[in-house]
């Protein structure tokens, strides 16, 4: 009995994981202009709750990434003034809130293999090869994955079905996301003192 409640209570969960996402989407598609809005009213709160936002929609793109460049060029926007270490206080403020989003994907992968089937066999086949990979040196793979451009959402879901220890799936995370988003920061930093100084403005 106690099983069946527990199946019922993970079904119940993913199911509101799954719903709240799609609500998410929907309502960041009709309003494209929400990150915007939410950064500049908000500053660095908004960054950081844009930051989550944009991690826990699953297998759907969110554009943080030229966000981040853009706030790099112009931190003003945030409150902060050209300075490494207001960069650095960006990158950990966005880091942080990719690591909470990404928990969204490790909590559907929590929910088991019925979970991950549910999507597409290419999805299947790519969240079934970075299990494996998990077995060996997780840590770094987590790390690595969050560091790099690549669909990180995988990631998330097979941590969550091998049960990796959420301290160290979400201290990996931070760590990769925090050091991605400070060089975006930066490039979009000394892009913009590059472009003055060609132009001189």
């Amino acid at each position: 009995m106690a099983q069946k409640n527990n199946f019922v209570l993970h079904v119940l969960i993913g199911i509101a994981i799954i719903a709240l996402l799609a609500y998410f989407f929907i309502f960041i598609s009709s309003n494209p202009s929400f990150f915007n809005d939410v950064i500049q009213q908000y500053r660095l709160i908004g960054l950081f709750v844009a930051a989550i936002i944009a991690n826990a929609t699953i297998f759907l793109p969110v554009p943080l990434d030229v966000i981040v460049i853009f706030l790099g060029a112009n931190p003003h926007l945030v409150g902060l003034e050209p300075a490494f270490h207001n960069y650095v206080i960006m990158a950990v403020i966005v880091g942080l809130g990719a690591a909470i989003g990404e928990l969204s994907a490790y909590i559907l992968g929590l929910q088991g293999s019925n979970i991950a089937a549910r999507f597409g066999k290419e999805q299947v086949e790519k969240i079934e090869q970075i299990k494996s990979r998990l077995g060996r040196g997780g840590t770094v793979v987590i790390f690595l994955g969050a560091l790099v451009p690549f669909p990180f959402d995988f990631i998330g879901l097979a941590a969550g079905l091998v049960k990796f220890p959420p301290e160290r799936f979400f201290a990996a995370v931070f760590a990769g996301k925090t050091i991605k988003h400070f060089i975006a920061i930066m490039a979009g930093a000394l892009g913009i003192e590059i472009l003055k100084a060609v132009f001189g403005i």
